[in-house]
């Protein structure tokens, strides 16, 4: 497994055709997406370090090797321009997650930026297992920006909060009529009312 920093996938973007404007994006977008893995595979059906999906883009798999870095910058450059020249394709786009990667992608200006180190066949040599920099690990904030994006994370919040007043609903219900009950529940109130004295 290879693993790209941003400056390498700013300059496969660029050599793929991403205009130079649009090369950081698409380099915070690999990082956000697959971390810079050459060999990622989703749950989703999405391969390499751009995260291709092939059910939406079976003839791009037909075409290149998705696991080569330099053939997937390329299948993405493509999507990029069946989307109108729009990174909308991707979820980490939309959901502005790449954001967080565009201080890692390094200059757009083409040169230099993979000295010593190709992609794969397409540049010339291999690609050394090279971890991307990384300042700060922002995994946990990505993970809750990602997971906050998504729709169905609110509504599993919202059965979670429901779930758990439906249980205090019904164990106050089943408990009400037992004396104990009565008598802890009359000191709880008590005790609050006398701290909410001390505390004025």
């Amino acid at each position: 497994m290879a693993t790209l920093s941003g400056p390498q996938l700013t300059q496969l973007a660029l050599q793929a055709g991403f205009p130079q404007a649009d090369a950081p994006t698409a380099s915070a977008v690999g990082l956000a997406e697959s971390s810079g893995r050459t060999d990622a595979i989703s749950p989703t059906n999405d391969y390499g370090v751009m995260q291709i999906n092939r059910s939406a883009h079976p003839e791009l798999f037909q075409q290149y090797i998705w696991n080569d870095p330099a053939q997937n910058m390329k299948m993405a450059f493509i999507v990029y321009q069946q989307a109108g020249n729009s990174f909308r394709p991707w979820s980490t786009f939309k959901s502005g997650r790449y954001r967080l990667f565009l201080g890692q992608t390094g200059s757009a200006n083409g040169g230099g930026v993979l000295t010593g180190a190709g992609a794969g066949g397409a540049l010339g040599t291999t690609i050394a297992d090279t971890p991307a920099a990384s300042p700060l690990d922002t995994t946990a904030v990505t993970n809750f920006i990602e997971a906050a994006s998504d729709p169905l994370f609110w509504t599993r919040v919202a059965m979670f909060v429901g779930g758990v007043v439906l249980f205090f609903v019904g164990l106050h219900g089943l408990l009400k009529s037992s004396t104990a009950y009565q008598n802890i529940s009359k000191s709880v109130v008590n005790t609050a009312k006398t701290a909410a004295v001390i505390a004025a």
